[in-house]
């Protein structure tokens, strides 16, 4: 009897728990850059309407994960120039 309450706490419990990652798109060419901010090299573009997975936000960046062509990059872009 524990475990099937055990079980079914933990199933409730992963249910209700938050996305690690949320869905959003590129409104134009978006510079992806390696931190937050314009003085960070950019490390890759996302092209307009191209997937992101947005990890995380702070101020007016967020940290994203997005794949070119089999490449999976993480990086950083103004959170003005995408729709989640």
């Amino acid at each position: 009897m524990m475990r099937a309450l055990t079980l079914a706490g933990a199933l409730v419990l992963g249910l209700t728990l938050p996305t690690l990652t949320e869905a959003a798109t590129a409104n134009s060419f978006v510079n992806i850059r390696s931190g937050p901010g314009t003085s960070h090299p950019v490390i890759g573009v996302a092209f307009p309407g191209q997937f992101l997975r947005v990890r995380s936000c702070s101020g007016n960046w967020c940290r994203v994960r997005f794949g070119l062509t089999g490449l999976i990059l993480h990086g950083w872009v103004s959170a003005q120039n995408i729709t989640r």
